[in-house]
């Protein structure tokens, strides 16, 4: 097949929403499609940018990008103080992300009606690149198979910033969905919510597992057994405070490293602790895992998506602790009990340090693993739906 996928974020880069996308385009070209990609340009110089391997099979388009100052400033690796205050009201006013004029602009719109695509992927995060996908649709000719990839949903999006409630999102959010002829989440939880609120459109719905490259990252071992965690730990999104606090019940040879968008509130409150260390978020994160005995995803505290390290973790060869939390936690755990790659636990102090002392015993055994979410298998099965629809 001939895919156009088009995300208005920078694809190659180890975040979890562009790792989401990058595995999958990986996933498809593996299986010998042809795969357009559609992207923001990226920075070579971020220590989170990755390459995608050659494949002759794959051809890849940078948005353009004006020369205004919101462009340039869009871009830049320092944004200025009045456009951070710009950016903040802009979140919780406007029901999409900002992104430039440019892009929307029908010349450069038909630049790809020249080719014929038998599938469109639009994926979010950001969730106005459904937007975007269904104004290139316009320009295709014959009209492709179209795809919504989400991240997270629009409605019930436990990390949006904006002011509006939920009533008034859900008639745009059916908009979206009744376009597409498939809509893919990567939570089972969030496609069965989304089922129940869109029951005319649910024989169009699929939940599909993020996919995940098998990576055998070397192990180098310290003296003491490291554990990371890596992303963003908000309070108002996942609680990472017990995590930490089983410190107090491990000895000192057990250490925490803790690389996301620091909380001062929480860096501070544990800033006295020898074994507990805060890095930020623009780190490589290779080199800690390379270091690392085990890795900790922690589950959010409401809303029904499953954080996305939970799959990328799967195909990284270290143990992986999940923190069961939140208002679907238990419904989560048990989902993913069925795969032998996690060991889960309730997110008690007590109860996590016991099962860090478990598997840490464990540690030198080294066992060969299942990836469950390999990227061709995962893509194999979301184009085996699209022949059964189309």
């Amino acid at each position: 097949m001939h895919i156009l996928f088009i995300s208005l974020t920078c694809l190659f880069n180890s975040y979890s929403a562009s790792l989401r996308n990058y595995s999958l385009v990986f996933g498809l070209l593996q299986n010998g499609h042809r795969v357009d990609v559609l992207t923001f340009p990226c920075d070579k110089n971020n220590p989170r940018f990755i390459e995608l391997s050659q494949f002759d099979n794959l051809n890849v388009t940078f948005f353009p990008l004006t020369s205004s100052i919101i462009s340039k400033v869009y871009t830049s690796k320092s944004r200025s103080f009045l456009f951070n205050i710009a950016r903040f009201f802009f979140s919780r006013l406007s029901l999409f992300e900002f992104t430039p004029s440019s892009i929307w602009k029908s010349s450069f719109l038909h630049t790809f009606n020249a080719s014929s695509y038998d599938v469109l992927i639009s994926s979010s995060d950001p969730k106005v690149t459904h937007r975007y996908g269904s104004s290139l649709l316009r320009f295709l000719h014959p009209k492709p198979f179209w795809i919504q990839y989400w991240g997270d949903p629009f409605t019930n999006d436990i990390s949006s910033s904006h002011l509006y409630p939920r009533f008034l999102l859900k008639p745009i959010e059916r908009l979206f969905l009744q376009d597409s002829d498939l809509s893919v989440f990567t939570s089972p939880f969030t496609n069965f919510v989304q089922k129940e609120q869109y029951p005319s459109l649910s024989h169009k719905f699929l939940q599909l597992p993020t996919p995940s490259p098998t990576q055998i990252i070397p192990h180098l071992r310290t003296k003491n057994f490291k554990i990371s965690y890596h992303g963003t730990y908000s309070p108002s999104i996942r609680n990472i405070v017990p995590l930490i606090e089983a410190f107090s019940y491990l000895p000192p040879t057990f250490e925490l490293e803790i690389i996301g968008p620091k909380i001062s509130s929480i860096v501070n409150q544990f800033s006295d602790s020898s074994n507990i260390s805060f890095f930020d978020h623009q780190q490589d994160l290779v080199p800690f895992i390379e270091t690392t005995d085990l890795l900790v995803v922690i589950l959010n505290l409401s809303g029904t998506q499953v954080p996305g390290k939970l799959f990328h973790y799967a195909g990284i060869n270290r143990p992986i602790l999940v923190c069961s939390d939140g208002e679907n936690g238990l419904a989560i755990s048990k989902f993913f009990e069925q795969y032998s790659r996690f060991h889960i636990v309730d997110n008690i102090s007590s109860y996590i340090a016991q099962s860090i002392l478990s598997i840490s015993r464990d540690s030198n055994s080294n066992p060969c693993f299942d990836n469950p979410f390999e990227p061709s298998e995962i893509a194999s099965h979301l184009l085996d739906q699209v022949n059964l629809i189309s």
